[in-house]
């Protein structure tokens, strides 16, 4: 008997006597421990969802001695902490019982509404719908059942063309006209792009947006003596919309006029030191070597019309739908410039960070968008549910619609 099947069970055990009065509080610790633990294995659970949705909730965790302790790296204590204050322990301990939703998909006062039987205890109704089967009775914003999530997510990126590769092709056919996009916001990070950029075999075009005319003088200059007579554009914009806004605004009518794009930028993220090697990774996957280079760019000579690396699995926001905080600015974009139905995604897959190869005629929905700068708010910007991570979750949605696949790198060799 697999594991689930026997916290299932478990689940069930406790969940009869509990209706049937007895138990006490020993048994509701021992029910709340096994729902906390299945539902951080079947990532039906957003924290940052949750965090953002409720910060109500976490304004006194956020003082507490454990939650301070579970920042640090300690053994032992610090796991603890994290555990003892983490969402999806207040969830269960409290949020349901105070008619807070989990997630996007699922209305915890819908679902209690249709099963009194289970108002009055402290079985947690996210858990009672997942082991009943996905009850109808418990959608919200997203109509997905907790228990086909599977299936709704294979659905979903067969609707993106979304395929999973484990190798890339060692050599390109033919060369195509590709231009590179970086979005360089951290100057000091310019000769680790250099040293990437050098990978490109053959000729390519260079578009670079920096955040001051002082910066785009000195990269201007520092790109010339690293790729003499390579045709490169550095331009200064806002600083609004992150790399999207400039990519899309500054560039992206010269950037549909070539074959193969690449899009790429530094990044820092200070707020989750859990991202501190990612961007390395994901350059690697993507600028690694000319052979990583040249596969890449055979697949989008192929059938390709993205192609981008999985994020790793601990930093993924939302690992059950993949919208976390972002369905409702994702909608409001959709709505208004085209007429896709974001009801068709219930479950999203993206280039996570934005960093990726693709096909003009891929971006071309995405790069003919009518914004300005105006319409991304200025810095600081809270690190999720803005319009550049809206776009970000669009990115396969916007080509959903043209023929070929998008490819996730996984673990490429």
């Amino acid at each position: 008997m697999r594991k689930d099947q026997v916290t299932s069970s478990k689940t069930r055990n406790l969940e009869s006597w509990i209706l049937a009065g007895g138990g006490g509080k020993a048994a509701r610790l021992l029910y709340d421990f096994y729902v906390i633990r299945a539902l951080r294995k079947r990532e039906l659970f957003c924290p940052l969802w949750y965090w953002n949705e409720n910060p109500d909730a976490f304004l006194p965790v956020r003082r507490s001695r454990l939650y301070r302790l579970g920042q640090k790296r300690l053994p032992v204590i610090s796991k603890f902490g994290r555990l003892a204050t983490h969402p999806i322990t207040h969830y269960v301990r409290r949020g349901a019982a105070e008619l807070r939703n989990p997630c996007i998909f699922f209305d915890t006062a819908r679902y209690l509404a249709a099963h009194p039987e289970i108002v009055q205890t402290t079985i947690n109704p996210l858990w009672h719908c997942i082991r009943s089967g996905g009850n109808a009775s418990g959608f919200g914003r997203i109509a997905l059942p907790p228990a086909q999530l599977s299936e709704v997510r294979r659905e979903s990126f067969a609707r993106l063309g979304v395929t999973e590769l484990h190798t890339v092709p060692d050599r390109e056919t033919a060369a195509r006209r590709t231009a590179v996009h970086l979005h360089l916001f951290y100057p000091e990070m310019l000769d680790g792009f250099i040293g990437r950029l050098r990978n490109i075999p053959g000729s390519f075009d260079l578009f670079v947006s920096v955040s001051s005319d002082s910066v785009r003088k000195t990269t201007a200059a520092r790109l010339a003596a690293a790729f003499p007579g390579l045709p490169t554009a550095v331009e200064t914009v806002p600083n609004r919309g992150r790399d999207l806004a400039p990519f899309i605004v500054r560039f992206g009518r010269r950037l549909l006029e070539y074959d193969f794009i690449c899009h790429i930028h530094s990044k820092k993220s200070p707020h989750d030191r859990r991202l501190s090697g990612w961007l390395g990774s994901t350059l690697d996957s993507l600028l690694g070597s000319p052979e990583r280079v040249a596969g890449i760019r055979e697949l989008l000579s192929r059938d390709g019309k993205f192609v981008y690396p999985a994020p790793p699995a601990d930093v993924t926001p939302d690992p059950a739908t993949g919208w976390s905080c972002n369905y409702d600015e994702a909608e409001r974009l959709l709505n208004r410039y085209t007429d896709l139905d974001i009801r068709q995604f219930p479950v999203v897959d993206f280039p996570h960070g934005s960093m990726f190869w693709a096909r003009s005629e891929a971006l071309k929905r995405l790069l003919e968008l009518p914004l300005s700068f105006d319409d991304f708010p200025e810095e600081p910007i809270p690190p999720d549910g803005t319009p550049a991570h809206g776009l970000e979750r669009l990115l396969l949605i916007l080509a959903s619609d043209v023929p070929g696949r998008a490819y996730r790198l996984t673990a490429v060799r």
